[in-house]
């Protein structure tokens, strides 16, 4: 066990709903029950559910090979059940709605995790070519993701960060992680990555916001992943956060 929030049982019976919800939904889209105008949502769903099972994995303690099998499946479903509709900020003008080249929030967050997880499990050369694509086809400018993908894409030309508004959430959020991966200063990084941890992580905005308190089965673990990552990445010394509650520091070794 990894969370010291519920119990190995709790994870368990998690796992199997929502493998069980992913299951219908799939069912439900191929016997064309699910009207065409809510697919797309259909389908961002169970990568929702897909996600959240492997977190809770994570949680239970699940060893690293099986969680690596985890988010392959997770990939090879990405293109499919990734889409603008869900996931991009949108805007009406006139009669129209206009989707932007930035995600929301929880997309956001959601596309970050799965970035950073590709990266810490050591997925294939295929597999996080396929991420790094949905970015690119979503046409997605973010130094934060950059970042990652440059360790291993080296040759990559990186695109210039379109930026996201100070008032937006987003930007609020994520100040702290994007300050941490330009300094030369590792002190300074490490610094950030801990407020990051400490201030921002965990906030009201999020979907899985009092998860934990929720009657019904929410909670699947809150693991700042994108922490993990950054740290290795710089190669940070994470003493002063190693044991925070919300830091995969198995994954950071």
């Amino acid at each position: 066990m990894r969370d010291i929030v519920k119990d190995i049982n709790y994870f368990e019976k998690f796992i199997i709903e929502k493998n069980d919800l992913i299951a219908l939904n799939e069912q439900a889209l191929l016997s064309g029950k699910v009207t065409e105008n809510k697919v797309e949502r259909a389908k961002f769903r169970n990568f929702g559910f897909r996600l959240e099972t492997l977190v809770a994995k994570y949680s239970k303690g699940d060893p690293i090979v099986n969680l690596k099998e985890s988010i392959s499946e997770i990939i090879k479903h990405l293109p499919a059940e990734w889409g603008p509709t869900n996931t991009k900020v949108k805007e009406k003008v006139g009669k129209e709605i206009v989707y932007l080249d930035q995600y929301m929030l929880e997309p956001y967050e959601r596309m970050l995790r799965i970035l950073s997880l590709a990266y810490l499990l050591d997925v294939s050369d295929t597999d996080f070519e396929t991420v790094v694509g949905i970015i690119d086809r979503d046409n997605i400018r973010d130094n934060l993701y950059e970042f990652i993908i440059k360790v291993r894409l080296p040759n990559r030309i990186q695109k210039k960060d379109a930026g996201y508004a100070p008032k937006s959430v987003v930007f609020k959020v994520y100040k702290n992680l994007h300050e941490a991966v330009v300094q030369s200063d590792l002190s300074k990084a490490t610094k950030y990555v801990g407020q990051f941890l400490e201030k921002d992580f965990y906030h009201k905005h999020t979907g899985f916001y009092d998860a934990h308190k929720s009657k019904v089965d929410l909670y699947y673990g809150y693991w700042s992943f994108e922490s993990a990552a950054v740290t290795k990445i710089m190669a940070l010394n994470d003493s002063n956060f190693r044991d925070h509650q919300y830091y995969p520091k198995d994954l950071a070794k």
